[in-house]
This record gives C-alpha cells, structure tokens and sequence, in this order.
C-alpha cells in the first residue's frame, strides 16, 4: 500500500485504536531533557479528538507547490507569506516517492562536517493581524514525518524541529520536535508557565508517522501514530497537565517554522538550527474557540 493509501487509513481511526496514557509531571524542563518520573492513570482524549486526520479549516497547511518542487504553498486559512529560508547552500525539495496527491518537503541531509547545507520552510503573517497566535483558544499542530537513518550528532543539531513558533528563550512559543534519543514532543509556553509532553516510545528512522500536538485548557496531548507496512495503523496519546496562560507571542512577526529553528526575522540559526533530516508532508496549524 502506498502512503496516499496508508493515509486515507489513518483517517479513519477509531477512537479504540487509540491507548491514552495520562502524564502527570508538569514540564518545567530544558528542550532537550525529559521528565525524570512519569506517574500514569488513565486519561481522555479531547473532546471529537479521536481522527488523526489533518484537520479541516487549518490556519497554516503547506503543501509543495504544484508547479515549482522547491516551493511551498499556503493551503490554509490565514493570510501568510510562506517561503524557504536556507544556510550554506541548502534547499528544500519534494518526495520522489510521495503520491501525487500527497507530496512530502524533503529537507537537506545531515552532515558530520562543514558544510552543512541547511533549510527551513517560513510562514508569517501578511496583515497586521496575528493569525497565527493560539491566545486563549484551543489549538493543535502537527505533520507527518519521515526521519533519516542519520539526523543527529552535532552540538547545533541534536534534534529535529518538526513546527515551532517562537524560541524557547522568549516568553511565548509553542513546537513539536524529535529530540536527540528520537523521542517526539510537544512543548507549549505561554505566559503563566510551560508544558512539556514526550511520547511514550521513540521512533524509528525510514518510516512513517504522524505526529500531532493538541492543546485544551490545562492539558497537552502529544499523538504519534505509525503507518504500519500492512497498511494498518498504531497510534499512542500522552497528555501532561499544567498552567500555561494565553499563548500570544509577543512579536506578531514571529513566523512559524517548519524543519529547523530560525530567529524572529526567518533566518536560520546556525547555532542551534536543529534541522529536520528526512521528509515532512501535511504541517498544520490549526486554531479553535474553547468549546
């Protein structure tokens, strides 16, 4: 089955399919550093929160441009500019495998030594309106993603970014990455404090997943669903309680980067760019009224 195939499986998920696991442990920690303890009880998902598809009325869903490979385009609601930010020559392509349909970013190779060509896809907003601020709503965000057999071993990239708006230094930011041990997260900081969930289990290099974060209230799920050779999928949810307050980012200008880091005015930071090394398809931002 193709991954077109193995998506439209995903799609229709079934709610038993997925085993929720509640982590207690509010995350107050460093970007890179897991919880020491992790106290389970049984927890729910968010309320329709049981299909992983990519959600409908995204404000931010990029897709490789139908009519240039190195191109992304803005497929969801917001009004942004959507570009490709690079170092030492990289670029962002598409999948030569992905189906037609469904066209994955390819993002450049690790390298051990310099240079290093690296590129992140940037989205920012195009009025004066911050579209792409959660504040008080829920919201979710997420991507499929494909690792590279190598992707880590660099002081300035020891993870993979997959989405994040905003730094961890400033107030505000929310991101999901796969850190150095291969272990997805899900971190959301806003302006009483900050939230950090890893999934249960790491992932595995070459294969398909789709991970999604989701944030109501005081929670923080973190959804990680594989596209299994069969064709049939697993998907595992954890969640972690805690206090984050409005997440606005300060800076309306902040964009929103997919597969590495970059500073407030999009370029990529050379010294911690944690560039995603393989192929992401599908990354979304997806903001909803509390309900």
């Amino acid at each position: 089955m193709d991954f077109a195939g193995r998506r439209r499986r995903l799609t229709a998920l079934a709610p038993a399919v997925v085993s929720a696991v509640l982590c207690a442990t509010v995350a107050g920690c460093a970007d890179e550093e897991p919880p020491t303890s992790e106290p389970t009880a049984a927890a729910s998902e968010p309320t329709g929160g049981s299909s992983l598809a990519v959600p409908p009325h995204a404000v931010l869903l990029l897709a490789p441009s139908s009519t240039s490979p190195t191109a992304p385009v803005q497929l969801g609601t917001a009004d942004l500019d959507v570009s490709v930010s690079s170092l030492s020559g990289g670029g962002v392509g598409t999948a030569a495998n992905a189906a037609a349909s469904d066209k994955a970013f390819s993002f450049p190779r690790f390298h051990g030594r310099n240079p290093y060509p690296r590129a992140v896809l940037i989205a920012r907003n195009r009025g004066s309106v911050d579209m792409l601020s959660p504040k008080n709503d829920n919201f979710a965000y997420g991507a499929d993603i494909r690792l590279d057999s190598k992707s880590t071993g660099r002081p300035e990239d020891n993870g993979n970014n997959i989405i994040q708006r905003g730094l961890s230094s400033d107030p505000v930011m929310f991101k999901v990455d796969v850190d150095a041990n291969l272990r997805p997260e899900c971190t959301v900081k806003g302006r009483a404090g900050s939230v950090t969930v890893y999934a249960k289990d790491p992932i595995q290099p070459d294969q398909w997943y789709r991970v999604q974060c989701r944030k109501r209230a005081n929670r923080v799920w973190i959804f990680v669903a594989e596209f299994l050779p069969s064709g049939s999928t697993s998907a595992v949810a954890k969640v972690t309680e805690g206090r984050t307050g409005p997440v606005t980012l300060v800076n309306p200008d902040t964009p929103v980067s997919v597969g590495g880091k970059v500073a407030v005015d999009g370029t990529v930071i050379n010294s911690a760019s944690d560039q995603f090394n393989g192929r992401i398809a599908n990354p979304f931002v997806r903001i909803q009224t509390p309900q």
